[in-house]
This record gives C-alpha cells, sequence and structure tokens, in this order.
C-alpha cells in the first residue's frame, strides 16, 4: 500500500512501457503448480487471506512471504530479463521484489526505484482500504499484523536499496501521486 501499483500504472503510459505486475506472475505461477509441488507459493490456500493475517503473528507473516518471495523471483527473473535483452521495455511492479536480486540481473539499462511508506502513512492506508480487512474475525489485528508484517519488509528493502545504491523514494503522509511521481522522475534521471 505504499502507491507501487498506481505510480507503476502511471509511469508506465507516461514512458510508454508495458505494465507487469507480479501479483499477476504470482497468480499465473500458483496456477500452473498445486500445494504438493509448490507448498512455498500456496501456504495460505487453506484460509481466507484475511484469516490468514489474523491467525498468524508477523514473524510468521515475514518469514512465510520471505520464501514466497525467492520462489516467485524464479518466475519474475527471466520475463524481466526477457524485457530488458529483446528492447520491449516494461516496468515491474510488486512488493515481492528485491533490491539485492534485481541488483543481480547486472544489466545497464534495467532501473529500479525501491518506494518506502512512513509508518502513518502506510496505517492510513490499510485503514482507508476498508474492503481489504472487512470481515476478519478480528479487523484490528489483521490491520495490526500486516501493518507490522509491511514495516518490517520495508525496513529491509530501505537496508538493501541503500546497500546497493539503488534510489529510494519514502512516501509520507501528505505526498500526492503528482508529487509521487515527480520525485520518481528525479531519482530516476528522466526528464
Amino acid at each position: 500500500m505504499s502507491g507501487k501499483t498506481s505510480l507503476g500504472k502511471l509511469l508506465a503510459i507516461r514512458l510508454g512501457l508495458f505494465l507487469i505486475s507480479v501479483d499477476d506472475l504470482t497468480a499465473a505461477m500458483r496456477g500452473a503448480t498445486n500445494a504438493f509441488t509448490h507448498p512455498e507459493l500456496h501456504f495460505m490456500s487453506a484460509l481466507d487471506y484475511r484469516e490468514y493475517y489474523v491467525q498468524h503473528p508477523p514473524e510468521k507473516l515475514i518469514d512465510d512471504f520471505g520464501i514466497e518471495h525467492a520462489t516467485v523471483w524464479e518466475g519474475v527473473r527471466p520475463v524481466a530479463l526477457a524485457h530488458a535483452t529483446w528492447s520491449s521495455p516494461a516496468l515491474i511492479e510488486g512488493w515481492q521484489l528485491h533490491p539485492e536480486k534485481v541488483a543481480g540481473i547486472s544489466l545497464a539499462n534495467v532501473k529500479s526505484l525501491w518506494l518506502i511508506p512512513d509508518r502513518e502513512t502506510l496505517e492510513k492506508r490499510i485503514r482507508a482500504d476498508v474492503d481489504f480487512y472487512r470481515g476478519a474475525s478480528s479487523e484490528e489485528t489483521m490491520i495490526r499484523h500486516y501493518l507490522e508484517r509491511s514495516i518490517y519488509q520495508a525496513s529491509l528493502l530501505e537496508i538493501a536499496a541503500r546497500q546497493f545504491k539503488m534510489p529510494i523514494l519514502k512516501i509520507q503522509s501528505g505526498d500526492s501521486l503528482q508529487d509521487i511521481e515527480s520525485a520518481a522522475y528525479a531519482l530516476l534521471g528522466i526528464e
């Protein structure tokens, strides 16, 4: 809920790029596998996602999604390489990406930008998306667990992005999409 998809759509349209959602790639990977062959992609299949967040502490969520992200990267990497080498530019967005993995591509035409929301912004956006948590057996527990997992994930991304000297865009509560877009262009060196 940092604004990755909204910014991704805007940048892709303005720059004439294909927009690829890692969520869509993950759904395709789940469709081509099952819980027996790839349990790391199907760990939530027995539960409604809301109950998954309610029933598991943030530490478990962090572990499960870390395993999922490593597996998802195996599907994302060839897509990124194909677009980077076949001259069909694409913008790939998704919270499953990690600076270390992107840096490993080592192609000059691959750029990244990491959106890091502050806690206040993230909590405000989670609470504003009522459909996301409505129906959970404990909406407040779901919100709290999701928030803690997301804040931890954002801190890991920020540390890794700094380590690989990748641009970081800090998202704060009052930032408009236009503000974020302008900052993204500046950080990516796009006029």
